[in-house]
Parts: C-alpha cells; structure tokens; sequence
C-alpha cells in the first residue's frame, strides 16, 4: 500500500511499498546529502517532516525496512528518494548511492 501526503509545501509525497517487514525505528539523527538539498532547496526541510510522519506510522503500525523508497510529485515530474536508518537517518537520492 503507497502511503501519501499532501500539505502546505504544496507537493504530494508518496510512501512506496517496501520489500519486506523490518524493525527499524528511524530514530537517530537526521541528515541529508548535498545531492538531496540541491534538489528539493526550500522544501528541503518540509519534504524531510511529512517523510518522517509517513515513515514513523509504518514503524509503529507494521514496522519498517531499513531502507524506504518515496517520492515527490513537482512541478517537474516525480522525484524518487530514499530514507535509510542506520545509527542515522540519512535522505538521498538513488544517484548518490
């Protein structure tokens, strides 16, 4: 089930459906790469709050996979990005891995 979003940064965020069911808590601090800012500029730290919530409910509902895929509807198309939990929790773009 793709999980969305749509708020005041005027942009519609889509959870994807992940591989299989894990028992990471994306708790740790949250960065992002340079990559990631470029990207999203402005919207950088909105995009980062409604991904968050929308990870967070799987965690607590289902649980969720180390590695979360979703994107972001723009006015120049969809954007994929990844979420990553390790000791941190990590925003990137496919092309930065």
């Amino acid at each position: 089930m793709n999980i969305k979003w749509e708020g005041a940064i005027q942009m519609k965020i889509t959870l994807k459906e992940q591989e299989c069911i894990g028992n990471s808590s994306f708790s740790g601090q949250i960065v992002y790469t340079r990559a990631f800012r470029e990207t999203f500029r402005e919207k950088t730290t909105e995009i980062i709050l409604a991904s968050m919530g929308l990870i967070l409910n799987r965690v607590n509902t289902i649980g969720a996979d180390y590695l979360q895929v979703l994107t972001a509807e723009t006015d120049n198309g969809e954007i994929k990005f990844w979420v990553i939990s390790d000791e941190i929790t990590t925003f990137l773009l496919p092309s930065d891995y």
